[in-house]
């Protein structure tokens, strides 16, 4: 997984250059002690010692001295590796730090602790005019990500030369002096820790905690696929030593208060996510070692009492009090300090994403359950005689946030949270509280790593792995929404003293992470297996037929419920009307083909639950029919124009794109008109209706020499429409030279004859798009 920005930036490079001074001074004195090793047998005249003993020495010595020469010379080749990179490290940080300025100054802000490097659009940071692009956010988000690998691959790149070099010396070392060192030294663990926590660390302690802090690449790659890895047992006792060690404190500070001071201090970054990633290590029950396997019983005693107290939450008639959240805050801050690819399912992340649970099943409570929530008065019941029950604090509500954001970035445990026994209830509640950031903290619990969502190579296991763990998550999450009890309490939610508020109004921050999540699923909500991902199922509920087959109305719901915010909505269906195109281009690449009429049924569903998502969401959010009309209308364009910027893209924005020639720009600007239709106006708000036709020519004007596909009959009698080359005219030309009727059965026509092999029918659109938009 690849380090954030926040992580990246927190690199001192440099730290190797006064290491690698060091080196050279310390190899300058193996260099001029090298030929004096041997002097004290060699300095012996022939009267002090003779014989064949005496040779034996001599021939000793003389290797000894040329076994220092080449120890000196290794620790040269350290020196230099040690000088080497840390200009090409800095120079990848600085390149990651100028993209990330120039993201900045289109208005694209980057989320510097989200390990996915997602960016959000701010439109008081853009150049004048500018709006949200949806295509646009991708580019800049996967160029940042790649920045951030090249940054990282170098990280690796000179820890690799360092270490062999460190091989190759310890290759040098005499058996006897390499069986009485180690490289970890466990009873140094408390002193270090404590001279950290106090101000007073040396360099040497600082780099020893940092090193016996770290996993290799190896090992944090075996964590992330969820397999277990072996831990040398002077690293795991000099872990639990020095975490145990914050825990005592240093007479000014302990507990959770030396946890949250730890490393807090100006340049101290690195030793805090040392700590942070030392917890998720020890806490790990994957982490295997003779001196003791990791768990939750590994972590200090102060931790373990904060995360498991029996009374974290206490109900009353009227009101609600949670306890503890100050302590459980500032374990979450802490977490969030570490490196996100430590957090692999650890019962740090684990306990601490069931105090979360716990805390906002009784936020919800408080807000939508209790007296005060349900007096009818007000909702903060200032008249209702119950003013005086002490709502959940603003503090309290912003310690639970901070709690989120860092145990969202564990993917296992917040799997783990949304398919447990509690798991609906859950997302029901992190959907469902008033948040003070928006739902943004909340909203890292349902955004996914990186490219976790699909998969680059099926032969990876960790692709598989995180893909499988990414859909099995996210189809809770969907389900939860496509439900209709969900569904209405999303859609009517109680918020700040109101009624009838959407989930996109209340929390549009939490409402973005979700359609940035749900996105790579948008062809499984269709009815359609996507082989670029894995583990996410609708059976049962995204066309739970209700209403009768394929009228997806568990989908319908999921797209309503996130097009109520315009952002989120731009990104869910302008991701399906990239599908829609897709499935358009595919069928017309060859419509004899076997799957043919999947092709245009992936289409009609597809377009259907976009014009059905933009008309619900209109209405839920709009105040008259004009507004509604028009707000419907422009969303539909604008998922037309994400849609183009995502197949621009190309497979860095879709997974699986690409495979057939993108539409013409004739054929895209009839498929546009086809699917927005025009604007409304105060004097004409019919809503926006589907243009069979038009969908018809987009198909039809793909296909190259289109005259020699049709038979003669049609040839004689629409020759008119060809041009010289065979291809069909532009629709304007033809609409103007021909009436409507001739029109539209002249191009269903093309369309049905197109399918020689009668895989598919021409009604197979038409008839999906309507059964997905029929209502009872």
């Amino acid at each position: 997984m690849t380090p954030t920005y926040d992580q990246v930036a927190a690199w001192r490079p440099e730290t190797m250059s006064s290491i690698a001074a060091a080196v050279r001074s310390l190899q300058e004195g193996i260099d001029a002690e090298a030929p004096l090793i041997g002097n004290p047998v060699l300095n012996l005249t022939t009267n002090q010692w003779k014989g064949f003993s005496r040779t034996a020495a001599d021939g000793r010595a003389e290797n000894e001295s040329r076994w220092l020469k080449n120890v000196g010379a290794k620790f040269g080749d350290l020196a230099t590796s040690l000088e080497d990179w840390p200009p090409q490290i800095r120079g990848a940080m600085d390149a990651l730090k100028g993209l990330k300025g120039d993201a900045a100054d289109q208005g694209y802000m980057l989320r510097t602790g989200d390990p996915g490097y997602t960016v959000d659009f701010v439109k008081a940071n853009a150049p004048d005019g500018a709006e949200f692009d949806q295509g646009l956010a991708d580019s800049w988000s996967s160029r940042l990500l790649e920045a951030a690998e090249y940054a990282d691959t170098t990280v690796q790149q000179a820890s690799t030369a360092v270490a062999n070099v460190l091989d190759s010396i310890s290759a040098l070392t005499p058996e006897s002096i390499a069986q009485n060192s180690s490289t970890i030294d466990p009873s140094k663990a408390a002193g270090d820790a404590r001279a950290i926590l106090s101000g007073t660390a040396t360099g040497e302690q600082r780099a020893r905690f940092q090193r016996a802090t770290q996993l290799t690449p190896e090992q944090l790659a075996k964590l992330n696929r969820g397999e277990s890895i072996d831990l040398s047992p002077e690293q795991m006792k000099y872990l639990q030593l020095a975490t145990g060690a914050v825990d005592v404190g240093n007479g000014e500070m302990s507990g959770i208060s030396a946890f949250d001071s730890f490393g807090s201090g100006q340049g101290e970054e690195s030793l805090r996510a040392g700590l942070a990633n030392g917890l998720q290590v020890i806490s790990n029950a994957n982490v295997h070692s003779s001196a003791g396997n990791g768990g939750f019983a590994m972590l200090p005693q102060t931790i373990k009492d904060s995360v498991s107290r029996p009374d974290l939450v206490t109900r009353t008639t009227n009101g609600v009090d949670l306890r503890g959240v100050k302590e459980n805050s500032a374990l979450g801050r802490l977490v969030q300090a570490g490196d996100s690819r430590y957090q692999a399912g650890g019962e740090l992340d684990r306990s601490l994403t069931e105090v979360a649970r716990k805390y906002s099943d009784a936020i919800a409570w408080d807000e939508q359950e209790s007296p005060r929530a349900t007096a009818g008065d007000s909702f903060f019941g200032s008249d209702s005689g119950l003013g005086a029950m002490p709502a959940v604090s603003a503090a309290d509500r912003a310690g639970v946030e901070d709690i989120l954001a860092g145990v969202g970035r564990d993917k296992v445990a917040v799997h783990e949270a949304f398919t447990g026994e509690h798991g609906q209830d859950f997302i029901h509640d992190l959907m469902t509280v008033q948040w003070k950031d928006d739902g943004a903290a909340a909203g890292a619990m349902f955004s996914p790593a990186g490219a976790d969502a699909t998969v680059a190579n099926s032969a990876d296991g960790y692709d598989t792995f995180r893909a499988n763990l990414t859909g099995e998550t996210m189809e809770e999450v969907a389900k939860f929404m496509a439900s209709k009890d969900g569904y209405a309490e999303l859609m009517d939610m109680p918020f700040q003293g109101s009624n009838g508020v959407s989930i996109g109004e209340a929390n549009p921050e939490l409402t973005r992470a979700l359609a940035h999540s749900l996105s790579p699923y948008v062809q499984e909500m269709g009815g359609s297996d996507d082989p670029a991902t894995l583990g996410f199922d609708t059976d049962g509920w995204a066309d739970p037929g209700e209403e009768g087959p394929g009228r997806f109305e568990g989908s319908e719901r999921v797209f309503s419920a996130i097009a109520t915010d315009d952002e989120a909505g731009k990104t869910l269906l302008g991701r399906a009307s990239a599908e829609v195109r897709e499935a358009a281009a595919e069928y017309a690449d060859d419509p004899n083909a076997g799957d043919s009429g999947s092709y245009l049924r992936r289409a009609g569903v597809l377009q259907g639950l976009i014009d059905q998502a933009t008309d619900i969401s209109s209405q839920e959010v709009a105040d008259d029919a004009y507004e509604r009309e028009l707000r419907d209308w422009k969303m539909r364009g604008s998922a037309y124009d994400v849609g183009s910027e995502i197949l621009k893209l190309g497979t860095n924005s879709m997974p699986g794109s690409g495979a057939v020639e993108p539409l013409t720009s004739s054929a895209a600007q009839s498929l546009k008109e086809a699917l927005i239709g025009p604007a409304p106006t105060p004097e004409n708000i019919n809503p926006v209706q589907t243009d069979y036709t038009r969908l018809h020519f987009t198909i039809a004007s793909q296909v190259d020499d289109l005259r020699s596909q049709m038979d003669d009959g049609f040839v004689s009698e629409y020759g008119g429409w060809f041009d010289d080359q065979g291809s069909l005219k532009s629709f304007d030309w033809i609409k103007s030279n021909y009436d409507v009727n001739k029109l539209d059965s002249g191009l269903e026509a093309i369309v049905r004859q197109l399918d020689t092999s009668k895989n598919s029918s021409v009604g197979d659109l038409r008839f999906a798009y309507d059964e997905t938009r029929k209502r009872e």
